[in-house]
């Protein structure tokens, strides 16, 4: 079974003003701000592109600090950030690409920043993918189409019984792939459920919304997965 082709039309931002502005299409979310940013240590569920506009920006991990004005990090690696000016961050869901490396932050270029900021400025997602092939591909396997169909709500019964595995079985398979648990991958898509609702919602409205038990929880998720309380988002 292949995995389904990311749309090239255009789509609009969901919300824009003098600060940022946020579009989701498909499994790919596209997050940019006009000034410089700092975010503290987190770890997400999913592979995170980071792109300077007007400078390069700086990835911090355990090891070390990986400096570019393009550069990947994996699913599940904890790490800070630095943008010195202008950037954009896409964050590519869990079941819409694999990697080629996944144990450290890949620096992908100068010219190929400049491209693939083009592309999302012109709103072609599926830009990623393919201005990334030679470390990202889509993931067209069996596992990668039930985690795309995965929502906030899709419980591990429900996705062993669709893989035809038992549920120890399916979370092995899951960290296997992914890199992550099914947990957070749950909380990843309650998240990113969330945050398009507070432009519009007061964070309690949204928490309540999306599946968080309350303001405190989705706070944590926010703070862990992307270094940022939901109100800074």
């Amino acid at each position: 079974m292949h995995a389904r082709r990311l749309s090239r039309r255009r789509e609009p931002g969901l919300e824009r003003d003098e600060r940022r502005s946020l579009t989701r299409v498909g499994g790919i979310t596209v997050f940019s701000e006009p000034t410089a940013r700092a975010v503290g240590v987190h770890a997400m569920p999913a592979w995170k592109l980071m792109l300077g506009r007007d400078a390069p920006l700086q990835v911090m991990v355990e090891h070390g600090t990986e400096e570019g004005w393009a550069l990947l990090v994996p699913p599940g690696l904890a790490n800070s950030a630095v943008a010195r000016g202008a950037y954009t961050a896409a964050l590519i869901d869990p079941g819409y690409a694999r990697g080629e490396s996944t144990d450290g932050v890949v620096d992908l270029g100068r010219r190929r920043a400049r491209h693939l900021v083009e592309e999302l400025d012109a709103g072609h997602g599926s830009g990623l993918l393919t201005g990334t092939n030679d470390v990202l591909t889509e993931d067209e396997s069996f596992l990668g189409v039930v985690l795309r169909e995965t929502t906030s709500a899709t419980t591990i019964e429900r996705l062993s019984s669709r893989l035809g595995v038992s549920r120890q079985h399916a979370r092995r398979l899951i960290r296997i792939h992914t890199g992550c648990t099914f947990g957070e991958i749950v909380r990843w898509r309650r998240l990113c459920d969330a945050v398009l609702l507070l432009p519009r919602a007061p964070i309690a409205v949204a928490a309540s919304q999306t599946g968080f038990a309350d303001q405190a929880h989705l706070t944590r998720t926010s703070s862990a997965m992307v270094g940022r309380t939901p109100g800074t988002l």
